[in-house]
């Protein structure tokens, strides 16, 4: 074998260089992501992201070559269509790779971090500090507040792995660069105990139901979340639905027509 197909190989190996899923494999991801979807642990990923919301995860998690069960609990996040990875995460990609990261200071004032790689000897350093951060408006934030330290390093690995170590990360940010920066990726509000019954009630966690298809509907024609349609539904349960007939009505028609 050549050189020039030995390459050629190892660019078709490589997680950037993936189709999406097809087949079995499809069929495999799309089955254990509606078992994830029905349990409670993930009830709030969904009722915010939609039913394919885990389905999203384990997409990202493929290309990334990431254990499924690394990204769903706490490795990927994705804001405004944007991967995020918690900084843990991005620190393995890198590491795993042979990659070497060395933390020269890191304290509350200033994260000084050397990056090496381990094919070609680049090296890249990346400095950001609490003045940074304050000129950039990040520190608005409490949590820079109460761990500077963690901010900073979560920072300056972004801006390393973004520039030295792009093939490990992809396009992915560093958790909470698109939002407020957080030692953890914000999260919604917890659904209330009344959401929860109107969620058992109208058998919501069946993401194929009459219900939750409606649900979806609304998403769609309000640009609203799953979670806000529910928390606002389950305080109106009859008018909710009396609507959902009417859906159901509309378009019953065209799946006997299917």
């Amino acid at each position: 074998m050549s050189e020039k197909t030995k390459e050629i190989i190892k660019l078709e190996d490589d997680g950037f260089s993936k189709g999406l899923a097809i087949g079995n494999e499809f069929e495999n991801m799309m089955k254990w992501s509606e078992m994830f979807a029905e349990t409670k642990y993930y009830q709030t990923m969904t009722a915010q992201g939609g039913k394919f919301a885990i389905l999203a995860i384990f997409a990202v998690a493929r290309d990334l070559d990431i254990p499924y069960t690394s990204a769903l609990n706490g490795g990927v996040y994705i804001v405004q269509g944007r991967v995020q990875l918690s900084s843990q995460m991005m620190n393995l990609m890198i590491r795993r790779k042979g990659h070497s990261i060395k933390k020269k200071i890191g304290n509350d004032e200033v994260c000084h971090l050397i990056g090496i790689r381990c094919d070609n000897g680049d090296s890249m350093e990346s400095i950001f500090t609490m003045e940074m951060a304050t000129k950039a408006g990040l520190t608005k934030n409490p949590v820079w507040k109460t761990h500077p330290a963690r901010m900073l390093f979560n920072r300056a690995l972004s801006n390393l792995a973004k520039d030295l170590f792009a093939d490990c990360i992809g396009n992915a940010l560093v958790e909470g660069e698109m939002e407020s920066i957080d030692v953890t990726p914000e999260e919604p509000e917890p659904l209330s105990s009344e959401a929860m019954r109107f969620i058992t009630d109208m058998n919501l966690m069946d993401l194929s139901s009459k219900a939750s298809l409606f649900v979806d509907a609304i998403c769609k024609n309000s640009g609203e979340s799953r979670q806000e349609i529910i928390s606002r539904s389950s305080k109106e349960p009859e008018k909710f639905k009396k609507n959902l007939e009417k859906f159901i009505e509309k378009t019953q028609p065209t799946e006997e027509k299917d």
